[in-house]
């Protein structure tokens, strides 16, 4: 993605969402002088450390920023590769685009999927533990008072 393309990508969250969005969290070959002019003019705040030598008074405040940044982008990447090597998204191989998207896009889905059911299994899990942890301790405390 060159500048270009992060500013297609900020304009189409703008017509998805009716506003730019707050902040951007891009790697830093993305980081270039033109696109963060680019951001600041639009209201967004770029990913990452400013340029120049940081000041005494906002090193703190700038670092912790800087921190909570890449932890969501972390945590993007991490998606991107657990898809790439439990779902094979890595070895997508259609020769038209459509059916390349259509690939991606059930993999997403799978993954989407995957994680409601780990959901589901891990609540019923927890009210089975808790019936039979309430059968268990009501059938305690009947013997105890009989």
């Amino acid at each position: 993605m060159s500048s270009a393309g992060l500013t297609r990508r900020c304009h189409c969250h703008l017509i998805r969402f009716g506003c730019y969005p707050v902040s951007v969290h891009v790697d830093q070959i993305y980081r270039t002088r033109a696109n963060r002019a680019w951001c600041k003019a639009h209201g967004m705040r770029l990913s990452g450390p400013p340029l120049g030598r940081p000041k005494a008074a906002e090193k703190t405040a700038t670092t912790a920023q800087v921190k909570q940044d890449a932890a969501i982008r972390n945590g993007v990447e991490g998606k991107f590769g657990q898809a790439k090597r439990r779902f094979g998204l890595a070895r997508v191989m259609a020769k038209l685009a459509s059916t390349a998207a259509t690939s991606i896009a059930v993999t997403v889905l799978v993954m989407n999927l995957e994680q409601r059911l780990r959901a589901f299994i891990f609540f019923c899990c927890r009210l089975v533990l808790g019936l039979w942890r309430e059968h268990i301790l009501g059938a305690n405390k009947l013997s105890f008072t009989g």
